[in-house]
């Protein structure tokens, strides 16, 4: 009878295996970006078409639809606060309507009927010039 010892491997030794590769990715890759929340006053939108002139880089997506009782205004506004919360510099706003027959629009179907929502796609970035911290070499 042969015992194979050192073949077991227990819930700690997983647990330091798994915050050493997240220890890794959080340095290595840079690939993670994690900024403090920022007041929504302090975010850039740019609404559709517009691109802001310094270099960026994403932090999230942002996806928001809503009934099409919410104006406009208040779902950019949700989306701002959004973004805020991850610390981003800016919103760039892909798209944003109602219009069912367009790409803007996002039909739900209820009961038979067709109901139109109101939705906002963008990205919340950041722009690697204001955040030094987060340049090659600090992680």
């Amino acid at each position: 009878m042969s015992s194979h010892r050192g073949h077991a491997v227990g819930p700690a030794t997983l647990f330091v295996f798994a915050m050493s590769v997240a220890g890794l990715a959080a340095c290595g890759g840079g690939k993670t970006v994690t900024l403090p929340a920022v007041e929504p006053n302090q975010v850039q939108i740019f609404m559709p078409g517009q691109r802001p002139t310094e270099d960026y880089k994403p932090l999230k997506n942002i996806d928001i639809t809503v009934d099409l009782n919410i104006s406009n205004e208040e779902l950019l506004t949700q989306a701002v606060q959004q973004a805020a919360a991850v610390g981003a510099d800016a919103l760039l706003v892909d798209k944003m309507g109602s219009n069912v027959s367009g790409t803007t629009g996002a039909v739900m179907s209820s009961g038979g009927a067709q109901q139109v929502k109101r939705q906002l796609q963008g990205r919340a970035i950041y722009y690697p010039a204001k955040h030094p911290e987060l340049q090659e070499g600090n992680g």
